[in-house]
C-alpha cells in the first residue's frame, strides 16, 4: 500500500491491521494455519446471505413500489416545474457541500488584492499630487495632505501584511 501510496479510512486501515496480526498469530501457533481456508466458510455464508434470490426479489418488490409511485407522481410534479416556469417563478439553487473553506479562502484573497490595490492608489495619488498640483500656499498645508495619506497607506499595508502572517501561522 505504502509503494503505490494507497491510502485507506482508519477503520478499514485497523480491520487490515487487525487480519493481519491474527494471521501472524495462526501461523505462530500452527505453521500449516491458512487464514482463507478458515475464513472461507464464513464468506460463503455471508456472500449468500447478501445475494439470496429471497433478499433479491424482496428487494426487487419495494423497488417496484417506489416505481408505481415515481410513475404516477411524476406527472403531476412536471406540470407544476412547467407552469413555474413559464410565469418566471422557477428558481434553482445549489448549495454544493464543502466548498464554504475554498470561498473563505477565495473571499480573503479578493480582500487583501483589494487592500493592495488602495494602498498602491494611495501611494501613486500622493505622488501625482506631489508632482503635478502646486496651488498658491501649498507648502502650509501640503505636509498635512501628504501625512495623511501616508499614514492611510502605511495602516492599509500593514493590515496588509498583518493578515498575511496570520493566516500562515494559522
Amino acid at each position: 500500500m505504502r509503494q503505490h501510496h494507497l491510502h485507506l479510512p482508519s477503520n478499514l486501515a485497523l480491520l487490515l491491521k487487525t487480519v493481519i496480526m491474527i494471521e501472524g498469530l495462526g501461523v505462530n501457533l500452527d505453521p500449516e494455519f491458512q487464514p482463507t481456508s478458515a475464513l472461507a466458510p464464513y464468506a460463503d455464508q455471508l456472500v449468500m446471505r447478501k445475494y439470496s434470490p429471497i433478499k433479491l426479489v424482496r428487494n426487487l418488490g419495494r423497488a417496484s413500489l417506489d416505481l408505481v409511485r415515481l410513475s404516477a407522481e411524476m406527472p403531476q410534479q412536471l406540470r407544476r416545474i412547467a407552469s413555474a416556469a413559464e410565469n418566471g417563478n422557477l428558481q434553482i439553487g445549489m448549495r454544493p457541500e464543502g466548498f464554504d473553506p475554498v470561498i473563505r479562502r477565495v473571499e480573503r484573497i479578493a480582500n487583501r488584492i483589494v487592500l493592495g490595490v488602495l494602498a498602491a492608489a494611495f501611494i501613486n495619488g500622493l505622488a501625482v499630487l506631489a508632482s503635478v498640483y502646486r496651488p498658491p500656499a501649498w507648502e502650509s498645508w501640503a505636509w498635512v495632505v501628504f501625512a495623511f495619506g501616508f499614514l492611510c497607506a502605511l495602516s492599509i499595508g500593514t493590515y496588509l501584511a498583518l493578515s498575511i502572517l496570520r493566516s500562515r501561522q494559522g
